[in-house]
């Protein structure tokens, strides 16, 4: 029996292939949804630390106490349409990190805040 594919504006693919595209995509993602709650992150290309028991808290805890609020405002500012997106390069380790944050959208609908890190050698960004 073929395993059932999901249909996408761009194609479709299994749950066993996207979740090998995903694991494969060589950026640290994580997925919250409009609550604010965590529901999914990347496993192989992790840059900052997650853990299995992440899954279904807040992403606003997963910041230190110090930036939690500056975290808080950003989501709002993203859910709100007030930015589109919001990009920061920090330090982590003698490396550089560009961290992208954008609003996931279907249509006008929010359905919450996708997280991208990703190496960089480029500071310029």
């Amino acid at each position: 029996m073929a395993e059932e594919r999901i249909d996408l504006d761009e194609g479709e693919l299994t749950v066993r292939e996207m979740r090998a595209v995903l694991e494969t995509w060589p950026a640290d993602v994580t997925f919250a949804d409009a609550d604010n709650i965590i529901r999914f992150y990347t496993g192989r290309h992790r840059i900052f630390g997650r853990e299995p028991e992440n899954i279904g808290t807040s992403v606003i805890d997963c910041h230190s106490p110090g930036i939690q609020g500056d975290v808080e405002r950003l989501i709002s500012e993203l859910r709100d349409g007030w930015r589109d997106e919001a990009t920061f390069l920090e330090e982590k380790g003698g490396r550089f990190v560009s961290v992208r944050y954008l609003p996931v959208r279907d249509g006008e609908e929010y359905l919450g805040i996708l997280e991208v890190a990703q190496w960089t050698d480029e500071v310029g960004i």
